[in-house]
């Protein structure tokens, strides 16, 4: 799956109604290249519960599994994905939603909202299901995903929005945000990215990417790999197939082409790449689009 994205680099959320800043979906594991998503962030507050199986979810530097029964919060802005160890499918339910649909009101937004979504302490929860208000919380999230079938989602999510916010709110311990130094290793990881982003189509350099945060080449690996589990250039590369597979399903460019738009230097390189990843050819991939369409 590709991961749209904004100028800043932070994902481009696709909402499911474009007026209110809300998203529900319930997948799959195995509907992200090889079980796994593209380290990435966005400004929502992001929310995970496993229906079925189990998946283990990077943030920022730590790893952390998730059983089913369970989930995660995830604060906005930071850096996430999840993933497989063991590439066994794993079904859950993710919602996000921005913070402006919590409140309108300045003094609620300024006392209850932002000191919460700033909190260093607080990157992310996981959610347990014997932890009483863990499992309300759950449940709560699991009721929101049925939501789009009924009358007036919108709203109704709107209200879910809040009393899952409210959960966390109440429950966690506050602290002293003022007192907590800003990570300046993950805006400096952010800036790489969103370079990667922009210039994917050409010829980088691990220098390249380096020099775009003002670190060094052996600070820029450690970070990646810290923060995202791959070297820079793997990243890059995988960013690339994930471009590349966008143009197989929705056009009918040549392998040239399509390796040339994606920023590999020939059709040769980008299939064998491609394969190494997938096990298929770019051009088998196209073809089994048309018998099981993604």
């Amino acid at each position: 799956m590709q991961v749209p994205v904004k100028s800043d680099g932070s994902e481009r959320v696709i909402y499911n109604n474009p007026e209110v800043p809300y998203y529900i979906h319930s997948s799959y594991l195995s509907a992200y290249d090889g079980f796994s998503a593209i380290s990435h962030w966005h400004d929502d507050l992001e929310f995970i519960y496993i229906i079925n199986g189990h998946m283990w979810y990077h943030i920022n530097e730590d790893i952390v599994l998730l059983e089913e029964g369970n989930g995660i919060f995830v604060n906005s802005c930071q850096l996430h994905y999840g993933f497989s160890k063991d590439l066994s499918e794993c079904h859950f339910v993710c919602i996000l939603f921005h913070p402006e649909i919590l409140s309108a009101n300045r003094y609620i937004e300024d006392h209850y909202i932002s000191p919460m979504i700033h909190d260093g302490a607080y990157p992310y929860v996981i959610l347990k299901s014997e932890i009483p208000w863990h499992r309300k919380t759950l449940d709560k999230i699991k009721q929101a995903a049925g939501l789009e079938h009924l009358q007036n989602p919108a709203l109704l999510m709107q209200l879910s929005a809040l009393s899952i916010y409210i959960d966390l709110q109440t429950n966690l311990p506050p602290t002293d945000t003022k007192s907590l130094i800003p990570d300046q290793t993950r805006l400096l990881l952010k800036r790489m990215i969103r370079y990667i982003q922009e210039h994917y189509t050409e010829k980088i350099t691990l220098k390249q990417i380096a020099d775009s945060a003002g670190i060094s080449k052996s600070q820029c690996g450690l970070l990646f790999q810290k923060h995202t589990g791959t070297s820079p250039i793997e990243y890059l590369t995988e960013y690339r197939l994930q471009q590349a597979r966008t143009i197989l399903k929705n056009t009918d460019k040549t392998m040239i082409e399509t390796a040339l738009e994606s920023g590999f230097s020939g059709s040769s390189y980008f299939c064998e790449t491609f394969k190494r990843k997938y096990g298929i050819t770019p051009l088998q991939y196209r073809k089994s689009l048309s018998v099981y369409p993604i």
